[in-house]
C-alpha cells in the first residue's frame, strides 16, 4: 500500500524547524523505519536545506519537496481580491498535489489543513482521503465544514474533545471519526531524579501569546516572588510560527517583570534539541493555557521528564493529565486563573516530596499510554490497515 502524508505549508518535516505537529508526524517516520509492514511511505513537505539533509536518514521514507514561492502570499491576497467568494488555495497546495501525483497514493493524509480537503479530492475522486486534525478549526463554526467531512473518509483526531468538536457539524457520524493521541519519544524525553534546589524555576514552553496565558503565569509569580524570594521563572518559545520575532505581547510581559530581571529568562525559540537540556533544570512545567487546548503534547514532554506539571483544566489537557499525576485548576476568567495557579504553585513548591511522588506516576502513565514507539503501529490500526 502506498501511504501519502501532506504537510502543511508552515514548517518541513523533518522537524527541524520546530512544530507540534511535524514533531508527531515525525514519529511515524521514526517507527516506520523498523516496521515490518509492507506500507511504501511518502511525504509532501515545505523545502528547508536543513530538512532534506536530516531527511537522509529515512530508508524507508521518500520525501518529496515544495519550494516556497516569495510571491506566493501577493497570489492569495490578489485571488481572495478579485474572486472573492470562491475558495482560494495557497501556491504551495497547488504544487503539493503535482507531487502527490507522482506517488500513486491509494491512501492520502491531509495534516491539520482541514482547507486542503476539497481541493485534494477534487484532484483525487476515488483514493482514500484522511484528516489528521491537530486544532480546533473543524467545526459548527466552519462554513464548509459539512462539505469538507463529507468529502473524507475518515477524521483523525489527536483528542476526544477535537472529536466532540467535529461532532458539531450537522451530518456528521461518530463512525468516521477516530481519537489518535498524542505521543512523545520517551528515549528523548528520558526520566531524571529530581531535588527542588535553592532556586526554583518555573518554566513555560510554547507561544508567548495571550491565549496561552502568559500573563496569568507572569502575575502569578509577581504574586509568589513576595513570599518565595529565590523564585526563578523561564520563557522557552516565541510570539509566531516563524522564528523569534518579539511582538508587543512580549515587550509588555518584559516590561511588567522588569523589576525582576536577574529572575526571569527569555530564551525565545528552543530547538528539539536543546529543550531537553533545558526543562530539565526546572522546577515546575506550567501550561496556564486560556483557550481550549486541542491536546496537551508539552503536557506530555513534562510528564515524560518527571517534572512535577501544572496546567489548567482547558480543552483536551485533562485527557492527558489527571489529578493523579499533576494538578489542574480552573481558568474561565484570567482573575480566576491568576488566583487558582498561586494556589496549587504554593502547595507543590512547598510539597515538592509529594509533588515528585506526582511525578513519578505521570512518568508511568506516558510509558503506558503515550509512548511514540508504537506510533506508526497504532496509526495503522486506527485506520485498520493490517
Amino acid at each position: 500500500m502506498n501511504i501519502t502524508v501532506l504537510m502543511s505549508e508552515v514548517y518541513p518535516l523533518p522537524a527541524v524547524r520546530g512544530g507540534a505537529v511535524e514533531t508527531l508526524v515525525n514519529h511515524w517516520l521514526d517507527s516506520h523505519e523498523d516496521a515490518p509492514d509492507r506500507v511504501n511511505l511518502a511525504v509532501v513537505s515545505r523545502y528547508s536545506y536543513e530538512a532534506k539533509n536530516r531527511s537522509r536518514v529515512y530508508t524507508n521514507t521518500v520525501f518529496h519537496w515544495v519550494v516556497p514561492l516569495p510571491f506566493g502570499r501577493f497570489w492569495v491576497r490578489f485571488r481572495r481580491k478579485v474572486f472573492p467568494n470562491a475558495p482560494v488555495y495557497p501556491l504551495y497546495l497547488n504544487f503539493a498535489m503535482r507531487k502527490i501525483c507522482r506517488t500513486a497514493p491509494d491512501l492520502i493524509i491531509i495534516e491539520n489543513r482541514p482547507e486542503f480537503v476539497l481541493a485534494v479530492r477534487l484532484r483525487f475522486p476515488k483514493t482514500r482521503i484522511v484528516l489528521h486534525l491537530h486544532n480546533d478549526t473543524l467545526n459548527e463554526e466552519n462554513k464548509l465544514g459539512t462539505q469538507i467531512v463529507h468529502a473524507l473518509d475518515q477524521i483523525l483526531c489527536v483528542s476526544a474533545f477535537i472529536q466532540k468538536r467535529v461532532l458539531t457539524i450537522v451530518g456528521v457520524t461518530p463512525e468516521k471519526l477516530a481519537v489518535l493521541p498524542n505521543v512523545v519519544n520517551l528515549n528523548q524525553f528520558s526520566f531524571q531524579t529530581r531535588l527542588l534546589s535553592e532556586r526554583p524555576i518555573l518554566a513555560f514552553l510554547g507561544r508567548l501569546s495571550l491565549f496561552k496565558g502568559v500573563t496569568v503565569l507572569a502575575k502569578t509569580f509577581l504574586r509568589l516572588k513576595e513570599s518565595l524570594p529565590q523564585l526563578h521563572l523561564w520563557f522557552a518559545g516565541s510570539s509566531g510560527y516563524r522564528g523569534s520575532r518579539e511582538d508587543q505581547t512580549i515587550r509588555s510581559l518584559k516590561k511588567s517583570l522588569s523589576q525582576y530581571s536577574d529572575s526571569v529568562k527569555f530564551f525565545g525559540f528552543v530547538p528539539q534539541n536543546s529543550l531537553v537540556g533545558l526543562l530539565r533544570q526546572a522546577s515546575v512545567l506550567v501550561v496556564p493555557s486560556l483557550w481550549d487546548e486541542p491536546a496537551g503534547l508539552t503536557v506530555l514532554e513534562g510528564m515524560a521528564l518527571g517534572i512535577p506539571t501544572v496546567a489548567s483544566r482547558r480543552g483536551g489537557i485533562p485527557e492527558y493529565l489527571s489529578e493523579k499525576e499533576g494538578w489542574l485548576y480552573d481558568s474561565d476568567s484570567e482573575a480566576q486563573a491568576i488566583d487558582e495557579l498561586e494556589k496549587v504553585l504554593t502547595f507543590v513548591l512547598t510539597h515538592f516530596e509529594n509533588a515528585l511522588k506526582k511525578a513519578d506516576l505521570a512518568r508511568t502513565t506516558v510509558e503506558q499510554k503515550f509512548s511514540a514507539q508504537d506510533y506508526w503501529s497504532r496509526l495503522l490500526g486506527v485506520l485498520e490497515i493490517g
